[in-house]
């Protein structure tokens, strides 16, 4: 069954007993599209499939696959979208806050470039580290500053 079968089963699901039942058949963490289930319930933005990809095991560290091996990891997609609850259960669920895309953004730097000041309060409480940069020599800090984000200086000063 496809992965777009698999988010149209959750949606007339509310409880997750369809999805539940349809990982028991398949793993979450096979790609389709490249991309897994976690990766695909983000780009959705449903929490609720999220949520039961997590209580099912679903490895939440698995990147993108892409043919030009640039990392893209689910708390990268997650502060791209500004999607501080999925955020805030990856966190919870452990992910590694510092990982980097293969161009060496981080989740804070990505929430800099987005403006997601929710993301940026939630990796900054879980002990995200502001001291990284990317291939360009440029952190957080300064692509918040590159974007003319001020009301997030509270958290560089």
């Amino acid at each position: 069954m496809a992965v777009v079968d698999l988010m149209s089963e959750f949606r007339v699901s509310a409880s997750g007993a369809i999805l539940r039942t349809l990982l028991q058949q398949i793993s979450a963490d096979i790609p389709h599209l490249r991309r897994t289930l976690v990766h695909h319930a983000i780009l959705c933005g449903n929490a609720r499939a999220f949520g039961v990809l997590l209580s099912c095991g679903a490895d939440i560290e698995l990147p993108v696959e892409t043919t030009k091996q640039t990392d893209f990891y689910p708390i990268h997609f997650a502060t791209r979208l500004g999607l501080a609850t999925i955020l805030g259960r990856l966190i919870k669920a452990g992910i590694n806050l510092n990982s980097k895309t293969g161009s060496g953004k981080t989740a804070l730097m990505i929430c800099a470039m987005n403006k997601h000041e929710e993301c940026l309060k939630l990796l900054a409480s879980a002990g995200a580290d502001f001291g990284l940069t990317n291939m360009s020599a440029q952190c957080d800090r300064s692509i918040a500053g590159s974007m003319r984000w001020n009301s997030s200086k509270q958290f560089w000063m």
